[in-house]
């Protein structure tokens, strides 16, 4: 089980009202017993190839991650916390304030980066590698259709 955090390039809503807009995702995978299958469900969200959503009864895939792949704006994985239940996911959105958790803006701003698994950094780093990988690849696809 883990819980993962999602930051995408462009906030989806009313960019003159920046408070009712949402650049962030939170998501949840029961079926996450290894590192490997947590990357195949971040890597479903940028392909658009949902992989079964065993937690929702009609197996749609999430509205804003679908919301953002339609529109072709890219994301980079903020967070992930490994051994997170469905519990603990309910308890981060509830108290919302993603950008605190979001590694990233927390090295921008000189915030420790403490509390954080060396496995979730390394976990990050490499989904953040193979998003890069996969976004050269969909711009060279789009490059070839084009010419």
């Amino acid at each position: 089980m883990a819980c993962y955090l999602l930051r995408y390039d462009t906030p989806a809503g009313d960019p003159s009202r920046p408070h009712a807009s949402a650049r962030y995702y939170l998501g949840f995978s029961a079926d996450c017993p290894t590192n490997r299958n947590i990357l195949k469900r971040i890597m479903s969200h940028a392909s658009g190839t949902w992989i079964e959503w065993s937690l929702w009864p009609l197996r749609k895939p999430p509205a804003l991650p679908r919301w953002f792949f339609e529109r072709g704006i890219g994301f980079r994985v903020a967070r992930v916390w490994l051994g997170k239940s469905r519990r603990d996911e309910r308890r981060l959105k509830r108290a919302g304030h993603y950008k605190r958790h979001d590694l990233a803006y927390r090295f921008e701003q000189g915030l420790p980066l403490t509390g954080i698994a060396p496995e979730e950094l390394a976990l990050v780093a490499e989904a953040n590698r193979r998003l890069g990988i996969a976004r050269e690849e969909r711009a060279a696809y789009r490059y070839r259709l084009a010419a």
